[in-house]
């Protein structure tokens, strides 16, 4: 460690996985290391500001980390869901645009039952 903080005076370093994650807001895995293989998440949670995990390794099961009330995302999952998805749509060229399958903040097959928005199903026919 103390090359590393002579490499890099601006790092911080923690003792602990606890310590490393006091009042974060997120966390982002991109270790295998035991630290965070072996973690009491009850007390890994408590110790945040927000319960935020990206798991870069895909260490974690989706469903225990759900359960001890992480919002947790593993990189290469894809476990987001409709609602999920169309609230963290992309900005493009300064406007945001939902998914194809929202129309007016619900999917198409909420709004009439049918996979084609409403206002396609008029035009065509």
């Amino acid at each position: 460690m103390p090359t590393a903080l002579r490499d890099n005076p601006t790092l911080n370093m923690a003792e602990d996985t606890y310590d490393l994650a006091k009042d974060v807001d997120a966390l982002l895995v991109c270790t295998e290391w035991n630290e965070f293989k072996q973690v009491d998440l009850a007390r890994l949670k408590q110790s945040m500001a927000r319960p935020i995990v990206v798991d870069g390794r895909n260490m974690y099961d989706v469903d225990v980390m759900q359960k001890f009330g992480f919002i947790y995302r593993a990189v290469g999952k894809g476990n987001l869901s409709e609602e999920e998805e169309y609230a963290s749509t992309t900005a493009q060229n300064g406007h945001y645009s939902a998914p194809s399958s929202y129309q007016n903040g619900k999917s198409s097959t909420e709004t009439n039952g049918s996979e084609q928005p409403e206002a396609l199903q008029e035009n065509a026919g």
